[in-house]
């Protein structure tokens, strides 16, 4: 049985991104949602905005899930521990 198991909200709907997606890969180095997490849960967040007031700037994570690259906010994953 898994034990954390990653959920992201994307356009609205919370999603088992592992178990609705065998392809599903999060973060840049496009590792699977459970060995990112497993492995420090890597997103981009930089020290020092270049500019203020953009949401370019603001922290995120990429994620590959059913043929699509959403990029998402931090507070739109949550870890599920189902042991």
């Amino acid at each position: 049985m898994r034990s954390d198991v990653v959920w992201a909200n994307l356009l609205g709907t919370w999603h088992d991104l592992e178990k609705e997606d065998s392809n599903c890969t999060i973060g840049n180095n496009g590792q699977t949602p459970s060995t990112w997490w497993e492995e420090n849960a890597d997103l981009w967040a930089p020290f020092n905005r270049e500019k203020e007031n953009t949401m370019y700037q603001l922290p995120h994570v990429l994620i590959y899930f059913q043929g699509h690259t959403y990029r998402v906010s931090p507070v739109q994953i949550e870890i599920v521990d189902e042991t």
